[in-house]
């Protein structure tokens, strides 16, 4: 992670929240055997709101103080539709209010929903994941989860369209580094170069055991992770359902077990 001239990362610089990496063909094309490893460098979102907007405490409203990055854990993982990116996020702390046990100081990161919330909406609506205690899934994931199962499509069959995406992409990934590896092999023949030949495939049996483990469905959200984190938004948003439901037109306010309609007109 780049650090600019100035308080700004790089990236806020160059106008995005995300360090991104190279496209797998220039990643293969540099690396002479090339590393699947490399294939799967993740995404990083970078979530430093106090860069843009004073951070206040959610409790009293006094201005947080700032105690530098998180390292337990270092970034949050989050599930997307074909891979996983990480956050990384602050530590801010109140001095005013009391902790855990009674302690001086509390602790907020700038991921937390209550620090999220008293953002400007602006800034907030860029912040890309819905999380749970230890992970998340991605804003965009949870909008096409909303729309299969308004559809009809229940939290079972749509864990495994992901396990089948996410695992699509591993797919084509290998596909990219092994028609790399076949023509930098051929290359090599033709150019004579028998030292850099033997060496590529003398290389090929320890790729070959890495790669199909690397990335592959260990990020996958499971079913019941999925219907959690659904159940978790729509409570989110009760009150705005209550709202909604309240400024409907009574057409028919109320029918009884007898199928007739109550008596009792609003």
């Amino acid at each position: 992670m780049g650090q600019s001239t100035h308080r700004f990362p790089k990236c806020y610089d160059n106008g995005t929240f995300w360090i991104l990496p190279n496209d797998p063909f220039f990643t293969l094309r540099k690396q002479s055997p090339p590393d699947p490893a490399s294939l799967f460098n993740p995404r990083v979102f970078l979530w430093l709101p106090h860069l843009h907007y004073k951070i206040r405490c959610p409790e009293c409203s006094t201005k947080l103080r700032i105690k530098g990055w998180l390292d337990s854990p270092i970034a949050r993982k989050v599930a997307d539709l074909e891979d996983t990116f990480y956050i990384m996020s602050y530590r801010y702390k109140c001095m005013k209010c009391k902790g855990r046990n009674n302690n001086p100081g509390k602790t907020y990161t700038s991921h937390d929903e209550c620090i999220i919330k008293n953002l400007p909406k602006c800034l907030s609506e860029e912040f890309p994941a819905i999380l749970s205690h230890r992970s998340g899934i991605s804003r965009r994931l949870l909008n096409l989860m909303r729309s299969c199962f308004h559809s009809g499509m229940g939290p079972g069959p749509f864990a495994r369209m992901l396990r089948e995406h996410h695992d699509l992409r591993h797919d084509r990934l290998e596909l990219q580094y092994l028609l790399t590896r076949r023509e930098k092999n051929q290359e090599a023949r033709n150019q004579g170069d028998i030292t850099r030949y033997l060496a590529a495939r003398n290389s090929d049996d320890v790729v070959n055991a890495v790669f199909p483990n690397k990335g592959r469905l260990d990020s996958v959200p499971t079913t019941k992770y999925l219907t959690k984190l659904y159940n978790k938004f729509v409570e989110s948003h009760i009150e705005k359902h209550y709202h909604h439901t309240s400024t409907l037109p009574a057409t028919i306010v109320n029918v009884d077990h007898s199928h007739k309609v109550s008596s009792i007109t609003l």
